[in-house]
């Protein structure tokens, strides 16, 4: 283990009591340091007139203290910074090194460079083999079960269908704007008589019929919940007040703005709702009352004619919520439809 180095002014003082007649031992006892190190001292200043450190042997170092404290402390505070711009750093204040000479000296102080790995963490083969698992359960991911049959189409749908494809034969190499093009077409549907429009709603009650037979052999996935057909002789669930009042003032809130579309429109009317009194609600109220009481007869009826087992509770509350849920999902259908031909 090194010792701790005496001061230039006590190697002095050493020399000047050797000078007086002092020996080893009275110098060491008096100044307090080993005898060793005041013969050390001694044998130096015979052999080289000097107390003062000489120079070690080996080659003198190229960088200067200053130039080396400046390289750490540009490194430390631009970490990014590379080794041609230290290097051009040190040239500008005259001390020429090579890059090797600036990475070691920063190496002694801790500092290390890194260098982005060039071989590819992923193959080509796995990019593709990844590639075609993704591909393989992107449906799934998103919700869709590849085996579902088809869903059905609407009469408006394969009006649109028609009308694309008579587009590509007339204009096969034309591209077609959609927007433009589905806003011709919805002009087109709304001038379209009652007859015209049959061929169309014909080829939608065979898709329908389609669509309905492959539901019945279809299984859905395991956590899927299967959809429920409805029977067409079933009792149809009624109204709500809202609806009654929507079907009433609909007509009048197309006629004072005629370029709502059908969510602003249904906004216009939830307004209109709560806006409304308790007085003018509540003959809708009770008319929505009338119909749900009648509802309720009809569907007693209907059950205790063999569709559901009258002496299990518990099933036909079951299926009446399955109802009523599929009922609802079909009436926000319909109104939709009825405001897009209305449109």
């Amino acid at each position: 283990m090194k010792t701790k180095e005496h001061t230039r002014q006590v190697r002095d003082t050493v020399v000047e009591k050797f000078k007086a007649g002092f020996g080893y031992k009275k110098t060491s006892q008096a100044l307090n340091i080993s005898r060793s190190t005041v013969q050390a001292i001694i044998l130096k200043w015979k052999e080289h007139q000097t107390t003062a450190n000489l120079p070690r042997p080996g080659r003198p170092s190229k960088l200067s203290s200053q130039t080396r404290r400046k390289l750490i402390r540009d490194a430390a505070k631009r970490p990014m910074i590379t080794l041609d711009e230290l290097q051009r750093s040190t040239a500008e204040v005259g001390e020429s090194v090579h890059r090797t000479t600036i990475s070691r000296t920063l190496h002694k102080s801790g500092l290390y460079g890194r260098v982005a790995r060039r071989k590819p963490f992923l193959k080509d083969i796995h990019k593709k083999s990844r590639l075609k698992f993704a591909t393989s359960h992107l449906e799934y991911k998103m919700g869709k079960d590849p085996k579902k049959p088809r869903g059905k189409m609407s009469s408006y749908a394969y009006f649109v269908q028609t009308c694309r494809e008579e587009h590509k034969k007339k204009h096969p190499d034309a591209s077609v704007n959609f927007a433009e093009f589905s806003k011709k077409c919805s002009e087109r549907w709304k001038t379209m008589s009652p007859k015209e429009k049959g061929k169309f709603e014909d080829m939608a009650k065979q898709d329908k019929v389609r669509y309905e037979a492959e539901m019945k052999n279809y299984i859905p996935p395991k956590g899927q919940k299967m959809k429920r057909f409805k029977d067409p002789n079933a009792p149809k669930r009624p109204p709500s007040a809202f609806f009654l009042f929507c079907a009433d003032f609909r007509p009048k809130v197309k006629g004072e703005n005629p370029g709502l579309s059908i969510g602003d429109t249904a906004k216009k009317l939830g307004e209109m709702w709560n806006g409304s009194s308790t007085e003018d609600k509540q003959p809708y109220e009770k008319k929505a009352a009338k119909l749900k009481e009648k509802y309720d007869k009809d569907i007693v009826a209907y059950r205790t004619k063999g569709k559901v087992d009258s002496g299990s509770a518990a099933a036909a509350a079951a299926a009446d919520e399955d109802e009523e849920d599929d009922e609802e999902e079909e009436e926000g259908e319909e109104d939709e439809d009825e405001e897009e031909d209305d449109e």
